[in-house]
């Protein structure tokens, strides 16, 4: 097979798994930022709303009002807020954007190279091969 040929074949291959990389990473990006946002106003509002019915109750210890409906409303917001918290933690969305991001940015890299110079193709394949070691599970 000629070497230009097989430049093809592997630049093919190379923007392949880019475009599935950088999908993940973007997928874990945008839950990311939703399930960070999410908490955050819950844990606010409840946190506020609290504070605020504590205040109400101990002003006026005596008598009955509407503050079981706060506390409904600041269970809910909690529950919210625990729950966002746990599919982060589950989701490890973090986790795959430490992997995703350096492993997009390798690719864009080695793509870059083989389109840009007279790269050798045979270390293409292996510099492909060692992205692969280090992100396997992470593209597959």
């Amino acid at each position: 097979m000629s070497d230009q040929r097989q430049s093809e074949d592997i630049l093919k291959i190379i923007e392949e798994t880019s475009e599935k990389v950088d999908r993940r990473v973007k997928f874990y990006r945008q839950w990311n930022a939703y399930l960070l946002v999410i908490n955050l106003i819950a844990s606010t509002v409840a946190t506020l709303l609290a504070g605020g019915m504590a205040a109400k109750v101990a002003d006026r210890a005596n008598r009955v009002g509407g503050w079981q409906i706060g506390c409904g409303i600041v269970a809910a917001l909690t529950a919210i807020a625990t729950i966002t918290s746990g599919l982060y933690q589950r989701l490890k969305t973090s986790d795959h954007l430490t992997s995703g991001v350096p492993c997009s940015a390798q690719l864009k890299a080695l793509r870059f190279s083989l389109l840009a110079s007279e790269t050798d193709i045979n270390d293409v394949k292996s510099q492909y091969r060692k992205i692969l070691e280090k992100y396997g599970n992470y593209i597959t």
